[in-house]
């Protein structure tokens, strides 16, 4: 019974720290690698056009990222959107 509640309270924490907007380590690393590939201009942002060419799968989902249509989205967007979905 002890070790069932360990697993359950595990699981609990563990869910809830996806969902707060948090992203594990092996995926932020990959994020910030990817990302940095894509900037091509070394803006810290990344246009509609250097998204789509570096990180295809973030395009798909950049409209939602850029909600104030400013037209580029960052690191931290994109950080916050992934741990949010």
């Amino acid at each position: 019974m002890r070790n069932l509640i360990l697993a359950v309270a595990t699981l609990l924490i563990s869910s809830s720290y996806c969902h707060a907007g948090q992203v594990d380590p092996d995926t932020l690393a990959k994020l910030k690698e990817r990302f940095a590939a894509a900037d091509k201009n070394n803006d810290g942002k990344l246009t509609r056009d250097e998204c789509e060419a570096g990180m295809p799968r973030i395009y798909r989902g950049f409209d939602q990222i850029d909600a104030d249509k400013k037209g580029f989205i960052t690191l931290d967007q994109i950080i916050t959107f992934v741990g949010n979905h």
